[in-house]
């Protein structure tokens, strides 16, 4: 019956908790409180604005609980580099901090990941999403590192940053590293990526009528800071993972914890042919409130015209459920 019921879908955390991750914050006076080094910036960062003197840079009172950087000004953009870290490429790397803006409605703020070759030239950034005017309050940004896509990349920084017209402060950043997993397919598959109180790169869908909220969970997570979350009622729910190409050659395994408040819970491979979907491959079943981890292994044989794979959580029925440490592998 569930099989059924899903494959009839077409495949279309969580509060905000501040948790802080047991790990260690690889960024030293992030909250801001400690002695300010040259640019009256924590000692080690430095600061960039386009054009040059569009924008102010102070840190002081007004922060979510004592000093914050404050960017202010008009222009492209404005920001400010914390002390780059050398990459260490058995590690995976997740950045964290929380913003507030006020400004003119095109304006953003975010917290980044900066990539840098060995003689400190700027190789790109990796960006979960942006905070607008429009998001009232402190809010939370995470980003995932993309290290695959940065070959050159010796060193990593945690980045802060304002675009448009407005004022932006930031305050209590994080930069922590943990092991990585060799050949993960998924780019947030710890949940770490998060703009306000949501998981990014992760669509949502549900049953006819259903009402199911998708949000990043901070409460006890498996992996990193938070777990993805559906609650609601809905015969079931789903929320996918970025689609990842498919190699019939290859075979995929996908393995992820799950946790069933209430309701049951699942992870899935689904298959897709451009934008149609064709069908999943489906785990076991969770039904208890206790951190299960589930496999699921794909069958290329089954869908022959398939293109693309997404890793996804199930939720089914009046559901409260947690999904975390999701791992794509091809072999």
């Amino acid at each position: 019956m569930i099989r059924r019921l899903l494959m009839s879908a077409v495949a279309c955390v969580l509060i905000i908790g501040g948790a802080q991750s047991q790990s260690k914050n690889l960024i030293v006076n992030g909250t801001f409180e400690a002695a300010l080094g040259g640019e009256s910036l924590p000692e080690g960062w430095f600061r960039f604005a386009e054009p040059g003197e569009g924008y102010k840079f102070t840190v002081g009172v007004g922060g979510r609980s004592g000093k914050a950087l404050l960017i202010e000004g008009a222009g492209q953009y404005g920001g400010v580099v914390s002390t780059r870290i050398e990459l260490d490429r058995a590690q995976r790397y997740a950045a964290r901090g929380y913003v507030k803006i006020e400004g003119d409605t095109n304006a953003t703020a975010t917290v980044k990941l900066d990539y840098y070759a060995a003689d400190g030239k700027f190789l790109g950034s990796s960006v979960s999403g942006f905070i607008t005017p429009t998001h009232k309050g402190w809010q939370v940004v995470g980003v995932c590192d993309k290290q695959g896509e940065f070959s050159e990349a010796k060193s990593i920084a945690a980045v802060v940053a304002l675009t448009g017209k407005g004022k932006a402060w930031f305050d209590d950043l994080e930069l922590i590293a943990s092991p990585a997993s060799p050949g993960n397919l998924l780019t947030n598959g710890s949940i770490d990526a998060v703009v306000a109180d949501k998981p990014t790169q992760y669509y949502m869908g549900t049953s006819e009528g259903g009402k199911v909220t998708m949000t990043a969970n901070a409460q006890n997570p498996k992996d990193g800071s938070y777990a993805l979350n559906l609650k609601g009622n809905s015969e079931w729910a789903v929320a996918g993972h970025e689609r990842v190409k498919f190699d019939k050659s290859k075979t995929y395994t996908l393995s992820g914890f799950a946790r069933a408040r209430t309701g049951t819970a699942q992870i899935k491979i689904d298959y897709f042919e451009g934008d149609k979907y064709l069908g999943m491959t489906f785990s076991d079943e969770v039904t208890g409130s206790e951190w299960t981890r589930r496999v699921v292994v794909s069958s290329a044989s089954e869908y022959p015209t398939a293109t693309h794979i997404s890793a996804t959580c199930v939720g089914l029925g009046e559901m409260d459920c947690d999904f975390d440490g999701l791992v794509l592998m091809a072999k």
